[in-house]
């Protein structure tokens, strides 16, 4: 997860690894490593999971190891992760051959702008020191789709820019102005209600250039909240700048 003043086509780098944790280091739990690696690269590199269905996808994802280029294990605590490299030049042949569109590892960058307001009635913004389950959901998705997201500082230049209650509202252009401090591509900003139980009502809005797409988000955990409106933005992201339009994608449209 990165902060940064300059982070338009923010490089992203390790898209066609994965670290799987294994039980042991015998053949069908390797395979099984193998298979779970690239069904993970294939999400990263195409930005959507909706390409795991799509036949070709599903006939290499039954022989993943043909495309491993290097293997290795690792302890960490208790356990054992195997760390898997696919051949880089196999995969994007796999999905040029597919007519899958493969976003490049030139990233656009996402600032994520959350208002949080507790049962208590009381509205927070989080910011990059706030330790808060919501914003390790983001690392941790950032981490896994390969999705350069900022985070703000929430000094005293951007409390100026936006307040509390602006943010709570999603006013659109003092958000834009948060998103040109960071040099951001895009922002996400949402407003979120935290039930006594735990659940959470979002409302969100995402910003790229002239665009604004609203959509909304309930879950009945704040603990599985985050990975919706990541994943509504990445495919968007994915769509945009994703470099062929497939066949199984029009089909897929019609």
């Amino acid at each position: 997860l990165l902060v940064t003043s300059s982070a338009q086509a923010l490089p992203v780098d390790g898209l066609y690894g994965q670290e799987i944790v294994v039980d042991n280091q015998s053949e069908a739990a390797r395979e099984r490593a193998y298979r779970e690696a690239f069904a993970r690269v294939i999400v990263k590199v195409t930005g959507e999971r909706r390409w795991l269905e799509h036949p070709r996808i599903q006939d290499a994802g039954q022989r993943a190891s043909a495309y491993v280029a290097e293997v290795s294990y690792r302890t960490v605590g208790l356990e054992r992760r195997l760390d898997v490299r696919f051949d880089q030049s196999l995969i994007d042949e796999l999905l040029n051959d597919a007519e899958i569109p493969v976003w490049d590892r030139n990233r656009a960058s996402i600032l994520l702008w959350i208002t949080v307001q507790e049962s208590d009635g009381r509205r927070t913004m989080l910011g990059s020191s706030s330790d808060h389950v919501l914003l390790m959901q983001a690392r941790d998705f950032a981490d896994r789709r390969g999705v350069p997201v900022l985070i703000p500082l929430l000094d005293l230049t951007d409390r100026r820019m936006v307040s509390v209650e602006q943010s709570w509202q999603l006013d659109a252009d003092a958000l834009r102005e948060a998103g040109q401090r960071y040099g951001a591509d895009s922002v996400l900003a949402g407003r979120l209600l935290i039930t006594p139980n735990n659940e959470v009502v979002g409302l969100w809005q995402f910003l790229f250039r002239d665009q604004v797409h609203v959509f909304d988000h309930v879950d009945n955990s704040v603990m599985t909240y985050m990975d919706f409106p990541l994943d509504e933005v990445t495919a968007r992201w994915a769509d945009h700048f994703g470099l062929v339009l497939s066949e199984f994608e029009q089909q897929d449209e019609v």
